[in-house]
């Protein structure tokens, strides 16, 4: 998702996908944050942001989002899982603990 998507169009993404957590990227590809329904919600229902706002003033930036790599055994990242809500793996995907378990 671009950093300059609106809330809005966001959540129309987040129906629509039915997926919960989304890697933002910034106008060159990189990947500065990762938005959350919960983040979104929240910043939302406090009226911290409206729905017409970018997604980048509701996403969790990159320095607070754990980084793994996909050669890492799967019992380490279901441990790690344990206190993250999700992980940004290879610098191109989230897992969770859905992922997880899918794969178990």
């Amino acid at each position: 998702m671009d950093d300059q998507t609106s809330c809005s169009e966001a959540i129309s993404m987040i129906k629509s996908l039915n997926c919960d957590q989304f890697p933002i990227k910034d106008t060159k590809g990189s990947i500065v944050g990762v938005l959350t329904t919960t983040g979104l919600m929240g910043k939302l229902n406090r009226q911290k942001v409206t729905l017409s706002d970018p997604v980048h003033k509701c996403m969790n930036p990159m320095k607070t989002v754990r980084r793994l790599s996909s050669d890492m055994p799967i019992h380490e990242l279901s441990r790690v899982l344990e206190k993250e809500s999700f992980v940004l793996v290879d610098e191109k995907f989230i897992a969770t603990s859905f992922d997880v378990l899918d794969y178990m």
